[in-house]
């Protein structure tokens, strides 16, 4: 049965120091994301950890842009929003907790089991009024997961959904500051530099 979490218990989430400088480092979104995903198992104890983000082209679907661990459900794949446990985590904006997924209805949850993973826990990625995906982690052990691996997750979704908004904005004013903005062609500034480049790429 699928659990939404509702009580919330005061805890001390611990990252490692590795995972705190890699994400330091990171320029990209879908390097915030792979970090992420490759330390998450050793954060929240996990057989699979995955993140989805919203597709911006198919408003009813979730697309797994990073995995670690067990490939039940591949990476890329996109995930119907209905009817499956990420999707109620996203439009719900809720914590979710499968503690039995053998006996889940949804199609993620299925697909988990026949993996051999029987139970999950999925937190949404929220910064402000928006929620980006979410955040998954799956364990070969029913009801692993417990009410301070909720509360883990979900700090986890949020300060990853921070990192996923600071970088979303400096890549639109990086666009804003190379352009027209009437005509989204490179302004004077931005083609006077990437002549400069070829100039000199073509020097050599």
């Amino acid at each position: 049965m699928d659990k939404k979490r509702q009580n919330v218990s005061t805890v001390t989430v611990k990252f490692p120091v590795d995972f705190i400088k890699a994400m330091a480092k990171a320029n990209t979104v879908q390097e915030v994301l792979d970090i992420t995903a490759y330390w998450l198992p050793s954060i929240v104890d996990a057989d699979r950890a995955s993140i989805t983000l919203a597709d911006p082209v198919d408003p009813e679907h979730l697309k797994i842009y990073s995995l670690q661990g067990e490939q039940a459900i591949p990476l890329h794949t996109a995930i119907p929003i209905k009817g499956t446990i990420v999707g109620g985590c996203f439009t719900d904006r809720a914590v979710v907790r499968c503690d039995d997924m053998e006996n889940s209805p949804t199609l993620d949850g299925q697909m988990l089991y026949k993996a051999g993973l029987k139970s999950c826990l999925n937190a949404p990625m929220i910064n402000g009024n928006q929620c980006f995906g979410t955040l998954n982690v799956a364990h070969g052990v029913e009801s692993f997961y417990n009410e301070e691996q909720c509360l883990i997750m979900e700090c986890m979704a949020g300060w990853l959904a921070s990192h996923i908004r600071i970088l979303d904005k400096a890549k639109k004013n990086q666009t804003l500051a190379n352009t027209d903005f009437l005509t989204g062609l490179l302004n004077r500034r931005s083609f006077i530099n990437k002549a400069t480049e070829c100039l000199q790429d073509f020097k050599k």
